[in-house]
């Protein structure tokens, strides 16, 4: 196999010195098939990226290629690491469907001092890492390909054991188009009554994915060289003059850190998200705990934005309305109006009804009608919520209804729990916090991103720059589609 591979080398080696160039990632050629002198190798050959930037990059690697690094003298263009010694082993990277070798050119000084054209100096020279088709780490690597893909596929909402399993069946596809052939040519090294080819390649990489573990790294590894510019996109994001906050836990208890005694260590506990009336995400924290001053130095910083933006705040939602009223407005501006959001509101008092009584569909469906006007029944709601007196004559009527209701084995369906979060829920209905709430107004785009969210987050454990860099792609995704929908 060295020997064909060195071959193949040798023929691209002719291509690159007419100068045109080439640094893709080259399939095998097809076999012969009929062939008697070909071996189970041509059959099992991996894909090649030559790699020759003195050639296809000049401008960028001409003063590190120029002269040596080392005792300056002028540096030559030597051999390639075509696997062809020992010592001239490609590095193998990891591909969508394949595995690819890198075939780097080696450049060598009158001093015999030796250069590698993937050499950490050479690479820094290129003024966008995205020019260079591979991506490498410590002991593995990637394709620029590979790299993309697990990019695209986050965007997509898939997570890293769902993309291992779709990679293996990539690869699987290409080892079954591999064993294909080689049964072609046994059967017509039969036909010709030569020996056939043994099919003899059952273990190979070709069959193998990376693991989740690895696709996380080649993920990271396309995140760092564009991390400015998915901040910079989610900065610009309108804030318009209605903001929804609020927090969600679950997607938060799996974060955290290793520490050197093997013990995990959660770093926080809730995640902090903000998002404008079009339910793109503006600004968000990991945190640990709930208080206002978790977050008061990012909603200042909120504040200052809307003002270069020259919105006008107007209305903020958000779970704990009468206990943080005064200290938002301290952000935002005293005409700032904060509202308790509906979902939030209905769920305080749904979360204590006993999930399997029979009769707790039809009181939650008809609960939700508290808060609309007469008249507004369909699915979505259409009209502003009334006002406080109303609401609260409807909320009376509602828990009369039921406040006494008993399914067929006489088990009561309000608990004692239930009539103390509807008590306290007049509290906010009596201060306006529930009244004047248009269509659409509150935090239920927030619990649906919630959701997707808990995708990346709930199966196993993340590490900290992980996980700050799926949220981040993750939610510049979000606000991608909400502007195309808008």
């Amino acid at each position: 196999m060295h020997e064909l591979l060195c071959k193949i080398t040798i023929l691209y080696k002719l291509f690159l010195s007419t100068g045109r160039g080439f640094s893709a990632v080259v399939a095998p050629p097809t076999p012969p098939f009929g062939n008697p002198k070909l071996s189970v190798d041509h059959f099992n050959l991996p894909a090649v990226l030559l790699w020759n930037p003195k050639i296809t990059h000049p401008t960028f690697v001409q003063h590190v290629l120029s002269k040596c690094q080392s005792c300056g003298s002028t540096m030559h263009e030597g051999y390639w690491n075509d696997g062809s010694s020992y010592s001239t082993q490609p590095r193998s990277l990891h591909d969508v469907g394949n595995v690819v070798l890198l075939v780097s050119a080696v450049y060598i000084c009158e001093n015999h001092h030796k250069t590698l054209a993937h050499d950490e100096r050479v690479l820094q020279c290129f003024p966008s890492q995205t020019l260079i088709p591979f991506v490498l780490l410590h002991r593995s690597g990637f394709t620029r390909e590979l790299v993309d893909i697990c990019t695209a596929l986050v965007r997509s909402g898939v997570n890293f054991y769902n993309m291992e399993t779709l990679i293996l069946q990539r690869r699987w596809e290409t080892y079954a188009r591999q064993q294909d052939t080689l049964r072609i040519q046994s059967h017509l090294m039969k036909q010709s009554g030569h020996d056939p080819v043994k099919d003899d390649f059952l273990v190979t990489e070709l069959a193998r994915s990376p693991s989740n573990d690895l696709l996380a790294k080649c993920f990271l590894a396309g995140f760092m060289k564009e991390e400015d510019l998915y901040l910079k996109e989610i900065l610009s994001t309108d804030t318009t003059n209605t903001l929804s906050f609020d927090h969600t836990f679950k997607v938060a208890s799996n974060i955290g850190f290793l520490r050197e005694d093997n013990v995990w260590v959660t770093q926080y506990d809730s995640l902090f998200i903000v998002m404008n009336n079009k339910g793109q995400v503006v600004t968000w924290q990991l945190t640990k705990g709930t208080s206002f001053g978790q977050i008061e130095h990012l909603l200042s910083e909120l504040s200052h934005r809307a003002l270069q933006q020259s919105q006008n705040i107007k209305t903020i939602y958000i779970d704990e309305c009468c206990k943080l009223r005064n200290k938002v407005q301290s952000v935002f501006g005293t005409d700032v109006s904060v509202k308790l959001d509906i979902f939030h509101a209905v769920q305080r008092v749904t979360k204590t009804l006993p999930k399997r009584h029979q009769l707790t569909k039809q009181c939650v469906a008809m609960f939700r009608q508290v808060f609309r006007k007469d008249g507004d029944s369909g699915e979505k709601r259409m009209s502003h919520t009334p006002s406080p007196q109303i609401i609260l004559s409807k909320l009376e009527s509602f828990a009369a209804k039921w406040k006494d209701a008993k399914d067929l084995e006489g088990k009561k369906l309000f608990t004692s729990a239930t009539l103390s979060a509807i008590s306290n829920l007049k509290k906010h209905i009596s201060a306006g916090c529930l009244s004047n709430i248009p269509p659409g107004g509150g935090t239920n785009r927030n619990e649906r991103f919630h959701r997707h969210l808990k995708n990346f987050f709930h199966q196993s454990r993340v590490g900290i720059y992980l996980a700050y860099a799926l949220l981040t792609v993750i939610i510049h995704s979000h606000n991608s589609a909400w502007t195309t929908r808008g």
